[in-house]
């Protein structure tokens, strides 16, 4: 008999890093029983006081957080001082029937150590198999089913020289909001004023004066809650930074991408990392390149798009079935 109606499904993470609202939204749609816990946007109830509510339901768990971020370990980066627990605490105090992990980052489905303890999981759902999932053959099924934030397939085109339009997507915030103060952070990108490159800044505490002072230089900021895939047609030329997840969606996707070498890390750490197909450039360079572009002394071309959008049906089988 399926009783999939009598359990509760739920999907659990934090700000950036819980990318399973679409997934979450699919189970609703199917009637089922779904709660969301973003520790980033919980509210005014806490964490343990949810899951007390909801503790003794039958319980399927989903989560996109690295699984060691508790409340000691995700310390460096919790300038907002929220109450947090890892996937690990979780099942411990949810004792779900099943557990299910999807990464929300291309760049690093996993931390190294991680992988130790997949084998708690019932599935890792992966958005494209690559050489780092090889460290869970045997200890869990391991199902690929696309990319979460990709709703569309990438078919090349002819990209006209006169006609580039470029989405800039700063990430490494922390590094350069302890680096820089917002000034001179939005001063950093003085080499694109100008060239009518647009700016899609993350949801991240702290950057409200950078927004203020970009918009002051004359940059056209996009909402950073919408998916890139939602707007990716109106641009053919994609600039990020280092390692960032947007390098390898845009990358593995075929479309042209610039890297921005930012100092975070070093240049040979983040050249060692790249998938293949990236452009590589400090943010000078990458402002001449657009300038070549231009004027017609380079050309951009897409490539194979190598990533599949993400397939609901199959995801909700893993998990359901």
């Amino acid at each position: 008999m399926d009783n999939s109606a009598e359990k509760l499904y739920v999907f659990a993470g934090f700000g950036i890093e819980y990318v399973l609202n679409p997934l979450a939204n699919y189970f609703r749609n199917q009637g089922l029983d779904v709660i969301e816990i973003d520790m980033y946007n919980h509210g005014n109830t806490t964490v343990e006081e949810h899951i007390n509510e909801i503790r003794h339901r039958q319980i399927v768990f989903i989560t996109s957080w690295h699984l060691f971020f508790d409340q000691h370990n995700f310390e460096p980066y919790n300038k907002m001082k929220k109450k947090v627990m890892s996937p690990l605490e979780l099942m411990s105090a949810l004792n779900p029937l099943k557990s299910y992990y999807y990464p929300h980052d291309l760049a690093c489905y996993l931390h190294p150590i991680e992988y130790k303890w997949i084998d708690l999981f019932d599935a890792f759902l992966v958005p494209k198999l690559n050489k780092d999932t090889f460290r869970a053959d045997g200890l869990t099924d391991i199902v690929e089913v696309g990319w979460i934030k990709k709703n569309i397939a990438v078919k090349g085109q002819t990209i006209d020289s006169n006609n580039i339009s470029a989405l800039y997507l700063p990430s490494n915030i922390e590094y350069s909001l302890s680096k820089y103060t917002p000034r001179e952070y939005v001063d950093t990108w003085k080499p694109f004023v100008g060239l009518g490159i647009a700016v899609k800044l993350p949801i991240w505490d702290g950057l409200d004066e950078v927004c203020t002072i970009a918009k002051e230089e004359g940059f056209t900021l996009i909402d950073g809650s919408i998916s890139l895939f939602s707007i990716l047609l109106e641009y053919n030329l994609i600039i990020g930074n280092g390692t960032s997840s947007v390098i390898y969606e845009t990358a593995l996707s075929g479309i042209p991408i610039i890297s921005l070498m930012d100092g975070a890390e070093s240049d040979t750490y983040y050249k060692s990392k790249l998938p293949s197909g990236v452009i590589t450039k400090t943010i000078e360079e990458a402002a001449d390149y657009i300038k070549d572009i231009r004027g017609g002394r380079t050309q951009l071309h897409y490539k194979e798009d190598l990533l599949k959008p993400f397939d609901f049906d199959l995801a909700f089988k893993t998990i359901t079935g």
